[in-house]
C-alpha cells in the first residue's frame, strides 16, 4: 500500500511450508515493512517478522534502517 503520493509504503507478507515427508518441518512466517521518504535523499525503513516452526521455538526480530541516496 502506498500513501502520501508514494512517499510512505506499507508491505505485509505471509508465507508457509507444509510438512509432507513426516519429519515435522512445517513452518509459517509473517513479515512487515514500513518505509517513508524524508526529504529528497533519505528513506527510513522499519522491518519486523515472526516465524514459527513445528520443532523449534518461535523466532522474531526487527530492523531499523536509514538509506541515504547520493
Amino acid at each position: 500500500m502506498f500513501f502520501s503520493l508514494g512517499r510512505k509504503q506499507f508491505l505485509f507478507e505471509v508465507g508457509g511450508r507444509k510438512d509432507t515427508n513426516g519429519v515435522d518441518e512445517g513452518a509459517v512466517g509473517v513479515g512487515m515493512r514500513y518505509q517513508q521518504a524524508v526529504g529528497r535523499r533519505i528513506v527510513v525503513r522499519l522491518d519486523a517478522f515472526v516465524a514459527a516452526h513445528q520443532e523449534r521455538d518461535e523466532a522474531y526480530g526487527g530492523r531499523l534502517e536509514t538509506l541515504i541516496k547520493f
